[in-house]
């Protein structure tokens, strides 16, 4: 005679135990959700972390909106090109600024350039050939320029001079703190070159790094807590 009631036992107990295997997988794979999404948040705010602390307009940056990650990506491409001795102003015309050696790349592109300036490609400037360089900031709704003056060259007179001269540079406010770097890199470059003593940018001592900075803190770019957690971070290295 069958046993109905023991093989029903027998079922149930099975299906329990299926049950329960299939409710500590699915506990197992929450964990473990709950496992990498804290270690990606850690990797984000370490990687935050990281791009405000090299960046010298840390305080000017939105984070609040839904962008915030693209954001700090593209800091972080800006950190490192400055780094570099790379300065790129996308506004109000694409111009870029290399500072290479002895010589001064400025690259223009786009038709606001050719319109204004008259030129495109690159433009070679020779240190020793700079008397001046002049830093003219933005304010309210108008460009800031940045001007390399030769010999025999006279400084321009206003913006409305800059934009058609092709040893200055036009640049927003968004980008005074490029503009204020590249002026304290030039200018050390042609003391050193005074004094006949060549320098390489890309290898800076911890006292030229932080002339730069203070600079900067001058010029209002940096605040005085940023101005003395560079210095801490450069005279620690």
């Amino acid at each position: 005679m069958v046993d109905w009631k023991g093989l029903a036992k027998k079922s149930i107990e099975k299906s329990t135990e299926v049950a329960k295997q299939g409710v500590s997988k699915s506990k197992e794979k929450a964990d473990e959700k709950k496992r990498e999404k804290a270690l990606q948040e850690e990797q984000d705010l370490a990687f935050e972390k990281m791009v405000l602390g090299a960046s010298l307009r840390a305080e000017k940056l939105n984070l609040k909106g839904k962008n915030k990650k693209q954001i700090l990506e593209a800091e972080h491409i800006r950190n490192q090109q400055i780094r570099n001795n790379q300065f790129i102003f996308e506004k109000p015309a694409k111009t870029t600024v290399i500072i290479d050696g002895d010589f001064i790349r400025i690259t223009r592109k786009g038709f606001g350039n050719a319109l204004t300036v008259g030129t495109s490609g690159e433009k070679a400037i020779k240190i020793s050939d700079v008397n001046s360089v002049q830093l003219s900031p933005p304010g309210g709704i108008v460009s800031g320029y940045l001007q390399f003056t030769l010999a025999g060259n006279r400084n321009t007179q206003g913006l409305s001079e800059a934009v058609k001269d092709e040893n200055s540079v036009i640049f927003i406010k968004d980008d005074l703190d490029m503009a204020v770097v590249i002026k304290a890199i030039v200018e050390e470059l042609m003391a050193k070159d005074t004094s006949g003593v060549t320098v390489n940018q890309q290898d800076l001592s911890p006292a030229e790094e932080l002339r730069k900075y203070k600079a900067l803190l001058d010029d209002g770019i940096l605040t005085q807590d940023e101005f003395d957690a560079k210095k801490k971070q450069l005279l620690d290295m």
